[in-house]
């Protein structure tokens, strides 16, 4: 391995105060100590942005960077632009990486000599003590392979969240150039990942869950609708014009009409958001038939796509919500 590499971490943060001592702490513990940890303040309302500076003056490998509130994508960014190691990867404010994460990604990732390694995730409720991880497996796939697990939502392995940038690390050579679409607030780490794969020859799947991922009680609300998501379909539209001649075009519009689920089911069933409902309904009526036709799509899409010609738009909301 060589030990000489820097590493840059980059977190966007954001009203995390409960959380952030433990995700900074868990990233300064790491065995590989050639790093430097990028914290992006977005504006925070609460205490986020002293906690940040607190351990900046602690620790020389941190850097704070404070915004206006903004997204995650323009913070993410910023840390892009900021960012000098040789490689990069990503971690969200409230959630905490295995001291061992980073030191045995980058010695994978230099072994298989691929362009980024995508680790898997534990998810949690409460911040957790880490569990010594002896044994994982590895496997190196073709990055249109890569692209194809991606698009289906496939995990490699059982815990494996493919979509999130999260939980990878990349060669610096490879992500420079890219950035995060600033005007989408939904799929976005997918768009990232699905432009960046493209530049790849080979990615390499670990089985080993280095990242825990936290699901707190604010989740639901940041998961929750608003207009600007509904913007996102305007990108989407754009994105999937400029791929049509892409190999992987049908699995493009397949998670992207996925997405466009998604989006439907967050919008009330109420009449001051039927113009919004129309919209999205509308959106995924133009693809429906053509992924319906489409051999590869995933089950759970084909099930929605075909529950809404036979019950309709607003009953098969209905029954995801029951189902909640």
């Amino acid at each position: 391995m060589k030990n000489s590499d820097l590493v840059s971490i980059i977190v966007p943060v954001y009203n995390v105060q409960e959380y952030l001592r433990d995700c900074i702490i868990s990233i300064l513990q790491q065995t590989y100590k050639n790093i430097e940890v990028l914290l992006v303040d977005d504006g925070s309302t609460d205490e986020s942005g002293k906690i940040c500076e607190e351990y900046a003056k602690k620790d020389i490998r941190i850097r704070v960077f404070h915004t206006k509130n903004a997204g995650v994508s323009v913070a993410r960014n910023l840390g892009l632009r900021y960012a000098q190691g040789e490689y990069i990867t990503f971690v969200d404010s409230d959630d905490s990486i295995h001291p061992q994460m980073v030191e045995m990604m980058v010695s994978e990732l230099q072994r298989t000599n691929s362009d980024c390694i995508i680790c898997s995730c534990k998810t949690v409720e409460t911040m957790q003590s880490f569990e010594n991880i002896e044994e994982f497996e590895t496997e190196v796939v073709e990055a249109n392979l890569a692209i194809r697990d991606l698009c289906h939502l496939k995990k490699p392995y059982k815990e494996m969240e493919m979509t999130a940038v999260w939980g990878t690390l990349y060669k610096h050579s490879i992500i420079e150039g890219f950035s995060f679409a600033e005007n989408v607030t939904v799929g976005e780490d997918f768009l990232f990942k699905y432009s960046l794969f493209h530049s790849c020859t080979s990615i390499t799947y670990i089985s080993a869950p280095f990242y825990h991922y936290l699901i707190r009680p604010s989740s639901a609300m940041r998961n929750g609708f608003n207009k600007q998501k509904l913007e996102s379909l305007s990108y989407f539209e754009n994105f999937l014009t400029s791929a049509n001649s892409d190999r992987n075009y049908m699995n493009l519009m397949t998670r992207i009409v996925n997405i466009a689920i998604v989006i439907l089911f967050m919008i009330p069933i109420a009449e001051e958001y039927r113009d919004e409902r129309i919209r999205v309904i509308n959106y995924i009526r133009k693809y429906r038939i053509s992924v319906l036709m489409y051999s590869a799509t995933p089950l759970k899409v084909r099930t929605a796509l075909i529950l809404s010609l036979l019950v309709g738009f607003d009953t098969l909301q209905r029954i995801f919500q029951m189902r909640k």
